[in-house]
């Protein structure tokens, strides 16, 4: 199984939850939204930058 690193975790691939890519410069805006998205059951990849998202993509 083939998984991809994130600033806060993994993203699985095959993994049964779906998976969000966060971009959002202000970081306690980005935090916030991390933490309700992972509590409804989706892995997060948290980027700040446009560089990061498209590495992440």
């Amino acid at each position: 199984m083939s998984s991809r690193s994130t600033h806060h975790g993994e993203l699985r691939a095959g993994s049964q939850r779906s998976a969000i890519l966060l971009a959002e410069q202000d970081r306690f805006a980005a935090n916030f939204a991390e933490y309700f998205l992972r509590t409804e059951g989706y892995d997060i990849a948290l980027v700040v930058t446009e560089e990061e998202a498209r590495v992440e993509l």
